[in-house]
């Protein structure tokens, strides 16, 4: 289930856990989903607030350590039968659809990026709390290894030289220029 939208997120909510991947605490805590947690693409979801995080050498927003994600995944209360929808703002970043391939990249085939994002449930009628969810903490998440093929600076050297290969960039146009 790649996308879930507004309106069968509104009648699903009770049986969902939704994740709020817009950028900062701030505009989380100002108004978010019921039940939603928040989803930080520098803390949660990589390793680019760490202590000594260099971009130049690892990229802007490297996967974090994989026992640190699956722990995390457990203080949010998602385990393998969690059913999960993630969302962000338009014009946000991509950090929905990143937490979404990470799940995937689990072997987590229970999760949605909410169709439209946060617009999207607003107009289908949702209303935003400030309220936190109590979430009960669950073991982390069972999982050994990323199960999606990930590639290193070498590899995509390699893809680059080879003219029967095309390698696509989906970064936005100011971050490809650097």
């Amino acid at each position: 289930m790649p996308l879930i939208t507004a309106p069968d997120l509104r009648h699903r909510l009770a049986a969902l856990r939704l994740l709020d991947a817009r950028p900062d605490a701030a505009t989380y805590a100002s108004g978010h989903l019921p039940g939603a947690l928040h989803a930080n693409l520098n803390r949660h979801l990589s390793t680019a607030s760490d202590p000594g995080h260099d971009p130049v050498r690892g990229g802007r927003h490297p996967l974090p350590p994989l026992d640190r994600f699956t722990a995390q995944l457990g203080a949010w209360g998602i385990g393998p039968d969690t059913e999960v929808v993630v969302y962000d703002a338009n014009g946000a970043g991509n950090a929905a659809a990143r937490l979404w391939w990470m799940l995937r990249a689990l072997g987590h085939g229970r999760v949605a990026v909410l169709d439209g994002g946060l617009q999207a449930a607003l107009e289908a009628g949702m209303e935003l709390t400030v309220e936190a969810p109590a979430i009960a903490p669950v073991a982390p998440y069972p999982a050994d290894q990323w199960r999606l093929p990930l590639v290193d600076a070498e590899a995509v050297e390699d893809l680059r030289r080879d003219p029967a290969r095309r390698l696509l960039d989906v970064r936005s146009a100011e971050r490809w220029r650097g």
